[in-house]
């Protein structure tokens, strides 16, 4: 019986191989059954080795399936969290809709009772009454922006506003806002 080179040593260039044959050769084994012993406890090593192992490979094995579940685990709860973020964000921006919405009427009521007011339509107001109207005016201008900029957002974040992002000629914008802008402060 022949002795086998196992499958983990290095390869061998040529002069080391002769030497090995060369070794191989010279050792004649005294009894053969020896020599089957010897094989024997060679190969109870290597099932031993084989067996370690494995039992290393099912520990590994044991260990990813237990990374695997917490990942899986760690997954579902993330769904749930997003599930639960995106129900929120719903919400918030129905609540921010539905807020601004009401706000808007009792606000327009006021600016049209104080614009009525300021323009004297019922009747002449002291300075005094008209400093106040103006007062009550820019604080519920103030306050319909307000509405007017979370309604811009709130569209914004649904997606129902696009931006068109582009050049401006500063002088025409200018030009315009001034135009829009001297009959109202003229008043």
């Amino acid at each position: 019986m022949g002795k086998t080179i196992p499958m983990d040593s290095p390869f061998f260039d040529n002069i080391q191989i002769q030497q090995i044959i060369n070794e191989l050769l010279r050792e004649i084994p005294k009894d053969p059954l020896e020599e089957i012993r010897q094989q024997n406890q060679e190969l109870i090593k290597a099932y031993e080795e084989l067996s370690k192992k494995q039992e290393e490979l099912i520990k590994a094995n044991k260990d990813l399936e237990e990374r695997n579940k917490a990942i899986l685990a760690l997954n579902r709860e993330l769904e749930e969290k997003n599930a639960q973020l995106s129900l929120l964000n719903q919400t918030r921006a129905q609540f921010i809709s539905n807020l601004t919405h009401e706000f808007r009427t009792p606000i327009n009521s006021i600016l049209a009772l104080s614009r009525i007011l300021l323009d004297r339509i019922d009747g002449p107001l002291t300075s005094e009454q008209e400093k106040q109207v103006s007062f009550i005016r820019k604080a519920a201008d103030d306050i319909s922006n307000l509405v007017n900029d979370f309604l811009d957002l709130a569209k914004l974040e649904a997606g129902k506003i696009t931006l068109n992002i582009g050049t401006v000629n500063l002088s025409e914008l200018f030009s315009t806002l001034r135009g829009m802008m001297t009959p109202l402060i003229t008043k």
